[in-house]
This record gives structure tokens, sequence and C-alpha cells, in this order.
């Protein structure tokens, strides 16, 4: 039976795939700020890997986020993605965060 949410690339070429796209961005001189993203299963938790990749990088990171967006039914508009409400979450989340870090 295919699953829902296929494992097409695994989980160490994910790593890899997030780890150059975070060196391409500071070798430009671009600030990264990780967002962990939840691992498909029946309860949402950040794939563990995320927090690796921000200590492996020295990235900001917000582990998180995403999963308690997608665990909380009024701020999904489906399975998978959150709705407006959930967005304007992440978004003043991101924005609190930065500010916090005096980045913005």
């Amino acid at each position: 039976m295919t699953s829902w949410y296929p494992n097409t690339i695994g989980t160490e070429a994910a790593k890899e795939n997030i780890l150059a796209m975070i060196a391409m961005a500071h070798a430009k001189g671009i600030q990264v700020v990780l967002l962990g993203v939840p691992q498909p299963g029946l309860l949402l938790g950040t794939a563990e890997f995320y927090s690796e990749i921000a200590q492996q990088s020295a990235v900001a990171f917000i582990p998180d986020l995403i999963s308690e967006v997608l665990s909380t039914p009024s701020l999904k508009s489906d399975l998978a993605h959150p709705n407006a409400a959930g967005y304007e979450l992440i978004a003043t989340t991101i924005a609190s965060f930065l500010r916090d870090a005096a980045a913005i």
C-alpha cells in the first residue's frame, strides 16, 4: 500500500539537500531561519534531522511551529496545509523571532 505522503528521497538525501540550500544562501550572504517540518505519521512531530541541520550549519531554528499549526484543526485547510489563520500565525511567529534576535 502506498502512503499518502511518499518518502521518495529519504531522510539522508533530504538532509543533504537542505544543507546544500543553506550553504548556497550563506555563500550569497543570506542569513537563514530554518523551520522544522513534521515527519509523516499519526502524531505530528518535527523530523529529528532538522535539529541536526540547525546545529551543523549554525542557523537560527524554529523547531515546532509547523507541527503546532498542523496539529490545530482551526489553522488547517486540509491534512497538510495551513489556512489563512495558520499562515498568519507562522508569519507573526517568524517576525517575532526575528525581532527578538534583533534581526529586524
